[in-house]
């Protein structure tokens, strides 16, 4: 049971799709597809192999400063086959492919797994950080407000506590240089300005004119909602979420639906590179 529950869950995001694609007009919803300007389609599709690059470099950053010792293109590799692995499985957990391979590398156990989670934790970081903006722009700046002075307080209670915190870091955290952080933590930022400016390109491609900010917003808290492991690869909840917040700017639901729909069409395509590095490099996932 406990096996299989994790794909049980997925039942709910295939249902709710199923469910808004009775409630809409899916004749439309083609229509729109069909109308989609191709070029700018391309142009938000081609944006994809940037965002991999920007993040596999980050890796690698990462990587070499803990010890591990491997290449540019190795790590990419590595990274890409965790990325397909993380898409093909329930919580994304086929990316801890990625710990034996570092410590085929020469890292210890507990630095693979650290530098493993610390990936998943930059992106996740700087989402929620925008996710409390997208809050008080889309919903309630009383709430965005508290949700700040409480990220607030609980870096307040982390600097008093900042001697013992820092001995945690040092036992927790492998040993990298301030630098490479600052370096992986422009890349990040760096990988969502890219991320954004895709689904503002496709949006643009089905005709979607909504405000960049207030759109970037709706991105935001659409990502956040889509992490929940209750959807292969957002499908269903990423729909929900487009169809309250998008609709709320006067945009069609069948024109959503279309640009959601291609969404998710992009996150399989994007996962077929990962696919390739999986199935063409097989020696280099676990062991060198």
């Amino acid at each position: 049971m406990r096996r299989t529950f994790p794909y049980l869950l997925k039942v709910i995001g295939i249902g709710l799709f199923v469910l808004i694609l009775m409630k809409i007009d899916t004749d439309a919803a083609l229509e729109s597809i069909a109308d989609a300007s191709t070029p700018l389609l391309v142009l938000g599709f081609s944006l994809f192999p940037l965002i991999y690059a920007i993040k596999s470099t980050r890796w690698y950053i990462i990587s070499i400063a803990a010890g591990a010792h491997t290449t540019a293109f190795d790590s990419m590799v590595i990274y890409m086959s965790g990325l397909f692995l993380g898409i093909a499985t329930p919580g994304k957990v086929g990316e801890a492919i990625k710990i034996p391979a570092l410590v085929s590398r020469g890292l210890h156990m507990k630095d693979a797994v650290t530098i493993t989670i610390l990936d998943r934790v930059f992106d996740i970081a700087l989402l929620g950080l925008m996710g409390i903006w997208a809050i008080g722009l889309l919903f309630s700046s009383v709430l965005a407000v508290s949700l700040g002075f409480c990220l607030a307080f609980a870096l307040g209670i982390a600097f008093l506590l900042k001697t013992p915190l820092r001995k945690l870091r040092d036992l927790i955290l492998p040993n990298i240089p301030r630098s490479q952080w600052i370096r992986a933590t422009l890349l990040t930022v760096l990988n969502w300005i890219v991320f954004f400016a895709q689904f503002w390109i496709l949006a643009l491609a089905f005709g979607i004119h909504v405000p960049l900010l207030t759109f970037i917003a709706i991105i935001t808290i659409t990502g956040i909602i889509s992490i929940l492991p209750i959807a292969p690869a957002g499908l269903g909840t990423r729909d929900a979420a487009l169809l309250l917040l998008l609709g709320q700017q006067g945009v069609p639901a069948e024109t959503i639906i279309a640009f959601s729909f291609t969404i998710f069409v992009l996150t399989i395509f994007a996962s077929t590179i990962g696919a390739y590095f999986w199935l063409r490099y097989p020696l280099t996932h676990a062991t060198k």
